[in-house]
C-alpha cells in the first residue's frame, strides 16, 4: 500500500480509515484508492462506536489509547522490524492492517471458508449428483454446479424453510412446517399436507413399508395418498431421526433415544442430557448432546467420545469429526477438539458435506470450506499452529492456517479487556443478562451481548450453567416476553420485528403464537 507518514488507522468494520497529516482517509479497496474524509486535529484519530448514536463517532488525541493499542506479544512474529507502542491494527473482513513506521502493511487472512447466503438462516443443505439445494428461513435456492452459488431464490418470495429438503422415490419434500413437494421441472412447490395449529414438519423418512414424520413435538406415521390415516405415535421434542442397522432411531432435546423397531414396538432410552443430532461412522452410531459427543453402544449406553462441550451435530471423516455448535464449527478427535469458526451459532440439520466442500448452516449465512483444505491443512493441524509469511517492503501477504482466527481473536479479547485487567468481574446471572437486554435494544444476538460486556460467549455460558440455561435460549426467552409486551402495548409487528432482530414471519410464528 503505497503511502507515507501515517499516524494511525482506525476501522468503522466496513472500511479503512487512515490518518496522515491532519486528514482522515477513507481506503477503497476496490479501486486500491484513498479519499478525503474527514479534517482532523492531534496527532491520532479513531472511529468509536457511541451505544447512543448507534453510529460511529470521530475521536481525535494526543496518543494512542490502551483500548486502541496492541499487545506487541502477539503480533512480533507477524511484524517486520520492531513492533512498538505506536503501531495500530485495523481489520476489514478478511484483510488485517498494521500502521507501523508511517507505513501500512496489509495482511491477507485465510479464514478457511468462504460465506454464502449472508444474513440469511440456513436451516439444511441438500445434496446429489448434479444438484444441491440450500434451504433458508427466506429462500430456498438451487444449484447445479458445484462452484456456482445461486443469489436468487426458487418459488413463491414468501417460501422459507424450518426442516429438511429430501428426496423419497421420485419425488422431492420439503419440510417446511407445512409438508410441500418440489417440482423441479417447474421450480416450484405446492402444499400437500398442512399442520394447522399441530405438530410442525422437520424430518420424513422410510423405513419398512412406513413414512415416519419427525415433526417438532411429535413422531406419527404419514400416509401421503390419504392424510386421514396419519397418526401420532408418541409426542416429544424430536431433533433428528436416522436408520441404523436395520433398526429406526430417533431422539429428543428431553434426554431420550426412540429405538423404533416398528410401528408398535418402540423401546425408549433415558438420559440426563440433550439430544441433538444422530451420525453414523464405520458402523457406529454417534450422539451429539448439550455436554459432547457419544457414542451409543450395543449396550444403550453412551460412551464418551469428546466431552465438555456442546455438539448441535455433527459429522465424521475416518477418525476424525466435524461439529457445530451455538459458539462456532469445530474440528476434533477422540478426547481433543479445536474450534474453527469462532462466536457464530450453527442451526440443526445444516452440516453436510460433499466431494468438494465441507456445508456448514448458520443463523448468518453458509459457511463452506473447501475438502482439499479440510483434509489436508485443517484436519492435519488440529494441534499446530502454521503460518506461513512472505515479506515485501510495503505490502506483507500472509497465510494464516488453522490458528489465525486464534490469533486474530485473541487480540481483540486482549484489547477488549486490558481496561478491566485490574477488575475481578462479577459473575453474570439471567436476570442480569436479562436486565440489560431489556435495557439495551442493540444487544440483539449472544455475539452482541459478548461485545457488550467485554467477555467471550464461553464465559458467559459458563456462568448461567449453574441456573441450567444458555445465553442463546435466555436471549431468545427474553426476546418473547419482549414482543409480548410490545404487541400488548400496540406496537406493530414490523416494530417489534426491528426492536428483536428477528423477522416478521418469525416473530408472528414464535413470539406471537398462542399455540
Amino acid at each position: 500500500m503505497t503511502i507515507k507518514d501515517v499516524s494511525n488507522i482506525t476501522t468503522d468494520g466496513k472500511n479503512l480509515f487512515v490518518r496522515v497529516n491532519n486528514t482522515l482517509l477513507r481506503y477503497n479497496t476496490n479501486k486500491d484508492n484513498f479519499r478525503k474524509e474527514f479534517n482532523c486535529d492531534l496527532k491520532y484519530s479513531w472511529l468509536v462506536y457511541d451505544e447512543s448514536m448507534s453510529s460511529h463517532v470521530l475521536t481525535n488525541t494526543r496518543y494512542i489509547p490502551a483500548d486502541q493499542g496492541i499487545d506487541c506479544d502477539n503480533f512480533e512474529k507477524l511484524l517486520p522490524g520492531a513492533c512498538n507502542k505506536t503501531t495500530s491494527i485495523a481489520r476489514v473482513d478478511d484483510l488485517l492492517y498494521f500502521a507501523v513506521n508511517g507505513k501500512v502493511l496489509q495482511y491477507k487472512i485465510d479464514n478457511n471458508y468462504k460465506v454464502f447466503h449472508k444474513n440469511k438462516s440456513i436451516r439444511h443443505v441438500y445434496l446429489e449428483n448434479g444438484n444441491r439445494v440450500i434451504s433458508t428461513y427466506s429462500g430456498i435456492y438451487v444449484d447445479s454446479i458445484f462452484n456456482q452459488f445461486s443469489k436468487i431464490p426458487i418459488g413463491k418470495s414468501n417460501l422459507y424453510s424450518n426442516g429438511e429438503f429430501l428426496r423419497l422415490g421420485e419425488h422431492y419434500y420439503l419440510c417446511q412446517d407445512n409438508l410441500l413437494e418440489y417440482n423441479p421441472l417447474k421450480a416450484d412447490f405446492k402444499t400437500i399436507l398442512k399442520t394447522e395449529n399441530g405438530p410442525r414438519f422437520r424430518k420424513i423418512i422410510e423405513y419398512k413399508s412406513h413414512i415416519y414424520a419427525m415433526y417438532d413435538s411429535a413422531l406419527g406415521i404419514l400416509n401421503l395418498d390419504d392424510s386421514t390415516q396419519n397418526r401420532i405415535l408418541v409426542n416429544d421434542s424430536f431433533t433428528d431421526i436416522i436408520k441404523f442397522k436395520d433398526k429406526l432411531f430417533a431422539c429428543s432435546s428431553t434426554g431420550k433415544i426412540y429405538e423404533i423397531l416398528s410401528e408398535n414396538d418402540v423401546n425408549i432410552y433415558t438420559y440426563n442430557k440433550e439430544l441433538n443430532d444422530f451420525s453414523i461412522s464405520n458402523d457406529r452410531l454417534f450422539i451429539s448432546a448439550n455436554d459432547g459427543i457419544y457414542e451409543f453402544d450395543k449396550n444403550n449406553k453412551l460412551n464418551n467420545y469428546i466431552i465438555d462441550v456442546e455438539a448441535i451435530q455433527s459429522l465424521f471423516i475416518e477418525d476424525k469429526v466435524v461439529f457445530t455448535n451455538n459458539n462456532g464449527l469445530n474440528v476434533g478427535k477422540k478426547g481433543f477438539y479445536k474450534r474453527v469458526v469462532h462466536d457464530i451459532e450453527f442451526n440443526k440439520m445444516a452440516l453436510n458435506m460433499d466431494a468438494n466442500y465441507l456445508y456448514a448452516g448458520s443463523v448468518n449465512g453458509l459457511y463452506v470450506i473447501k475438502r482439499s483444505r479440510l483434509n489436508e491443512v485443517i484436519l492435519p493441524n488440529m494441534k499446530t499452529n502454521n503460518v506461513i509469511r512472505t515479506d515485501n517492503s510495503t505490502l506483507i501477504y500472509v497465510i494464516i492456517f488453522a490458528s489465525c482466527l486464534f490469533l486474530v481473536s485473541a487480540f481483540f479479547l486482549i484489547k477488549k479487556t486490558r481496561m478491566n485487567k485490574d477488575f475481578k468481574r462479577e459473575k453474570l446471572t439471567s436476570n442480569k443478562i436479562r436486565d440489560l437486554i431489556y435495557e439495551k435494544p442493540q444487544i440483539k444476538s449472544v455475539q452482541h451481548l459478548s461485545d457488550f460486556l467485554k467477555i467471550s460467549s464461553v464465559q458467559i455460558n459458563r456462568d448461567l450453567k449453574g441456573e441450567n440455561i444458555t445465553a442463546l435460549k435466555l436471549m431468545k426467552s427474553v426476546k418473547k416476553e419482549i414482543s409480548k409486551e410490545m404487541f400488548e402495548n400496540g406496537k406493530s409487528v414490523e416494530e417489534i420485528s426491528k426492536r428483536v432482530g428477528y423477522s416478521m414471519r418469525y416473530v408472528k410464528e414464535k413470539f406471537l403464537n398462542k399455540n
